[in-house]
């Protein structure tokens, strides 16, 4: 057993950075980048900016010149390249190896010793070290959306909670309403037929429409509920009964899958001729379904914890998947790798749990672990 925990531990810890460092050299290697915008900002003000944020390390004036020539932004520059040329023939250099972000002067400008003239990025391997260094730490550095004003850990903090609470009481209901409804439904065949067309219709019918129509059926035309998120209870109920509704459908099958595997087992007959009653033989038929269960109650959970970025559009919810959405369409690549790694810690650590929930529940394996 403690062999099997261990083996878990490390596999986890394993594909955790794996998914870190696939996700740090996408987001590193993709076209663009944070201040790209349709909207251009001058280039000094670039400078500043990519500097202020930490993206870059700043290039300064050595002399007093008029520049004549300037190094194309986007060039990879070794220590002592040159970024200007001025009229006297000088060159100023960086001392840094890395990729030229931005310049931030123009030939005809003068230049004063101390000024900062270029952003240069440090290179990749260094960020990639750095990246995995600040990960132990949960540590990704400000947003820049909001202008290196709040931290990567003060976004996460403040919508997390949010999300989490909703994806729990959802998973909740989804887990103990689809158990419910699959033990009776595979011992009632009427009710089977009925509660296997819903979950297949609630399957087919994607959460892009199944939100909204929510939205319109309990707010907009009966008034029974808020329109949105409001911070109260009431206005809670839509997301959740939305997320619970369509993992409800899911577990349903699940469970009656698995039961009616049990029905037609040697043990359900052994069960049946011992003269058992009915409670008794859901009991067995409970515990075998929750083995076919737990392996999917890891990544189930994450995801509902992590938020619907469907649910939470519609519903106005103030949550994770609204920010991460945002920050990768605005390459806010702190907030994006932060939001990352908090689901892949997640992710691996309840799947970790769910397989090692198994291991208590299931003898069998337990030996071969």
């Amino acid at each position: 057993m403690i062999k099997a925990v261990a083996g878990k531990i490390v596999q986890a810890v394993v594909t955790l950075v794996a998914i870190m460092t696939l996700s740090f050299f996408v987001v590193e290697l993709a076209p663009g980048g944070p201040l790209s915008s349709e909207h251009r900002v001058p280039d000094s003000v670039r400078v500043g900016q990519y500097i202020r944020l930490g993206i870059g390390l700043p290039v300064q004036s050595t002399q007093t010149c008029e520049v004549i020539h300037v190094t194309r932004e986007g060039r990879y520059l070794h220590a002592g390249d040159g970024v200007a040329v001025c009229k006297n023939h000088g060159v100023l250099r960086t001392r840094i190896s890395g990729r030229l972000l931005a310049v931030g002067i123009r030939p005809g400008e003068s230049l004063r010793p101390g000024m900062v003239i270029a952003a240069v990025a440090r290179p990749l391997i260094l960020r990639y070290v750095s990246m995995l260094v600040h990960m132990t730490a949960f540590d990704f550095g400000v947003s820049y959306e909001s202008a290196g004003t709040r931290t990567v850990r003060e976004i996460i903090a403040r919508t997390a909670p949010v999300t989490a609470s909703i994806g729990l009481i959802a998973l909740l209901l989804a887990l103990v309403f689809g158990l419910l409804s699959g033990l009776f439904a595979a011992r009632h065949a009427p009710l089977d037929y009925t509660l296997t067309t819903l979950s297949t219709f609630t399957l087919a019918v994607p959460m892009v429409v199944a939100a909204p129509l929510a939205l319109y059926v309990f707010a907009v035309s009966t008034h029974i509920l808020p329109m949105g998120w409001n911070g109260t209870t009431a206005g809670a109920i839509l997301p959740i009964l939305t997320l619970a509704s369509i993992y409800w459908a899911v577990f349903h099958r699940i469970v009656l899958t698995s039961t009616r595997q049990f029905m037609a087992s040697p043990v359900f007959a052994s069960l049946n001729a011992r003269g058992l009653r009915t409670r008794h033989v859901l009991m067995h038929a409970t515990r075998h379904v929750l083995l076919s269960l737990c392996g999917l109650l890891g990544p189930v959970a994450a995801s509902l914890m992590t938020g619907s970025v469907v649910v939470e559009e519609v519903f106005h919810v103030p949550g994770m998947a609204r920010f991460f959405v945002s920050s990768a369409l605005g390459r806010d690549y702190p907030v994006l790798m932060g939001m990352v790694y908090f689901y892949a810690l997640l992710l691996v650590v309840l799947n970790m749990g769910s397989d090692l929930l198994v291991l208590a529940l299931d003898p069998r394996t337990r030996r071969h672990g």
